[in-house]
């Protein structure tokens, strides 16, 4: 497969999970969650993440090239929020573990996303009540 075709299919599943991961994660905020949508983003895209991250670790034994999920779009499930998915999948079923390159992209992602969350709440913990 060309280096296009494969980025392209990439950017394809990468959009389709993440308007997957939108119409689900609206639904269960207005049906069970309507004040955490953060909470419900998060529910939702963190097992989208490790269903895929499973997916493409299942086809990855049954040696089928063509039906791999491109690293690109497990990276940006990742990036969006489905780190925590992605990772537990990739440890339970050693999935991923050997790329060193995935790895430290992983652990970038992971960083950038520990020191958001760290930031949001140093902001919320300092800021004047009132």
């Amino acid at each position: 497969m060309r280096l296009i075709d494969r980025h392209r299919k990439a950017m394809i599943l990468a959009a389709v999970f993440t308007v997957a991961a939108l119409i689900i994660a609206t639904a269960l905020h207005f049906l069970l969650f309507p004040e955490r949508p953060m909470l419900v983003w998060f529910m939702t895209i963190t097992g989208l993440t490790g269903a895929v991250f499973y997916w493409d670790k299942r086809v990855s034994r049954l040696n089928d090239p063509g039906r791999r999920i491109p690293e690109l779009t497990l990276l940006w499930l990742c990036l969006i929020g489905g780190s925590v998915g992605g990772i537990i999948v990739m440890l339970g079923r050693r999935h991923k573990t050997i790329d060193p390159q995935f790895r430290f992209i992983l652990g970038i992602i992971v960083g950038i996303q520990i020191g958001i969350v760290l930031y949001a709440f140093w902001s919320w913990a300092t800021a004047p009540s009132g």
